[in-house]
C-alpha cells in the first residue's frame, strides 16, 4: 500500500466518522420549568370559578402567565412557554420585543393577562375534535404598561369588563397548545361572542409583587431567543 493510497483511506475514514457523528446529534434538552413571578390579588379576589380545577383552564392560566412574564424577561425559552404556545406565536412575540426603540414602543405586564374562565366548548365547529374554545371575560384594554403612559396604562377597570376568548388545541397527551387569544379587548363583537360586557367583579387581577422594570432602550436583543430560531438572519 502506498503513502498515497494510506492517506485516501485515512481521509474516507475521518468523513465518515464526521458523517456519522453529524446523523446522530441530537437537538439541545428542553429548558426545565421556571418559577414564574408570585402575584398579589387585588382586591383580595383570587381565581375562584368552578372551572379553575378543569386541565384546560390550568393550561390557559400557565400560558397566559408564561407570556407576559416572557415579553417582561426577554426569556422566550423555558418549558411553560414551549409547552404551551405555538412557535410562531413565541416568534412573533420575540420580533416586537426587539424592536423596542423608544418609550412609546417600550411597555411591560404589570401582572399576567386578568380574565375569568366563562365556558369550554369543546369541537365548537362540529369537525375538529381537538380545539377547544375557552370564552372568558377580562379587559386588556388599558393593562399593558407603557413607559411613556405610566399613569393611563398598565390599569384594570372591572366595569368596562368584555367577552373574550382563548383558542386551544388538544394535543391528545395530556398537553395544550394555546393558538390564538382574545383576553376581552373592549371592541366590537368578534369571534366567539367576544367583544359583549360581561361581569367583571369576580376577575382575579394578579400584580406581580415586584414590579418589573420597563427595558433599556433601544432593546436590539432579548435574554434568551426561541431555542429554533436563527438569529444569524
Amino acid at each position: 500500500m502506498t503513502p498515497r493510497t494510506r492517506r485516501a483511506i485515512s481521509l474516507a475514514v475521518l468523513l465518515v466518522g464526521f458523517t456519522t457523528l453529524a446523523g446522530c446529534s441530537s437537538p439541545p434538552p428542553e429548558e426545565p420549568p421556571i418559577l414564574l413571578p408570585p402575584v398579589a390579588w387585588e382586591d383580595g379576589i383570587a381565581p375562584s370559578s368552578p372551572l379553575e380545577s378543569d386541565p384546560i383552564v390550568q393550561a390557559a392560566r400557565t400560558a397566559t402567565a408564561a407570556d407576559a412574564y416572557s415579553w417582561n424577561s426577554g426569556n422566550f425559552d423555558f418549558a411553560q412557554l414551549n409547552q404551551s404556545w405555538q412557535t410562531d406565536d413565541i416568534e412573533w412575540n420575540y420580533r416586537g420585543y426587539i424592536q423596542q426603540t423608544g418609550p412609546r414602543f417600550s411597555f411591560i405586564f404589570p401582572g399576567p393577562p386578568a380574565w375569568t374562565p366563562l365556558s369550554i366548548d369543546a369541537n365548537p365547529n362540529g369537525d375538529s375534535p381537538t380545539w377547544i374554545i375557552l370564552r372568558i371575560c377580562g379587559n386588556s384594554a388599558d393593562w399593558i404598561a407603557r413607559e411613556d403612559k405610566p399613569t393611563t396604562t398598565g390599569l384594570f377597570d372591572r366595569a368596562t369588563a368584555t367577552t373574550g376568548f382563548i383558542s386551544i388545541t388538544d394535543n391528545e397527551d395530556g398537553t395544550y397548545t394555546v393558538v390564538d387569544r382574545d383576553y376581552g379587548s373592549g371592541g366590537p363583537e368578534g369571534a366567539f361572542g367576544s367583544g359583549e360586557p360581561c361581569d367583571g367583579s369576580t376577575i382575579p387581577v394578579g400584580r406581580y409583587r415586584i414590579t418589573p422594570p420597563f427595558p433599556r432602550l433601544p432593546v436590539t436583543k432579548a435574554q434568551k431567543p426561541p431555542r429554533y430560531l436563527d438569529t444569524a438572519d
